[in-house]
């Protein structure tokens, strides 16, 4: 088991003794083979492509944007606020090989923040059931 940041992902073999063999190959550029995507949003992603419907189930931990709200006025009871989105809050460091499913907020806080990163990805092409709800998606969007 190999622990990056908030996340576990293992790629592992059992040996003769039944010992678990923790196995990560790398290539002549020094990235990993394997690509694995690491879900920090709150929900499972349901991922539909190629024919084939992959879950992502989400790992625990919540990547967020900061939030801060003034109020301004209320009408009819009803606070109106004025809010100023701040820094992305519970996404782990960038690993090699990790792709981060976060949300599309979060994704655009990040491209925004000057990080350099483009380690996150949203979902794309979401796909609705015949009430509108958002049961799927077709990939997802960088």
């Amino acid at each position: 088991m190999v622990r990056c940041g908030a996340f576990n992902f293992k790629k592992s073999l059992t040996d003769s003794t039944n010992s678990e063999i923790l196995i990560i190959v790398m290539n002549d550029t020094n990235k990993y083979k394997f690509d694995t995507f690491v879900n920090l949003t709150p929900h499972d992603v349901t991922v539909v492509s190629g024919g084939k419907i992959k879950k992502y189930l989400r790992d625990g931990t919540v990547a967020r944007v900061t939030e801060t709200a003034t109020l301004a006025f209320s009408i009819d009871d009803c606070d109106i606020n004025d809010v100023v989105f701040g820094d992305v809050i519970g996404l782990p460091a960038p690993v090699k090989g990790v792709w981060f499913i976060v949300s599309a907020m979060v994704k655009e806080a990040v491209k925004k923040s000057g990080s350099g990163r483009n380690d996150c990805v949203s979902p794309g092409n979401l796909i609705q059931d015949g009430k509108g709800e958002v049961i799927g998606c077709k990939g997802f969007a960088r």
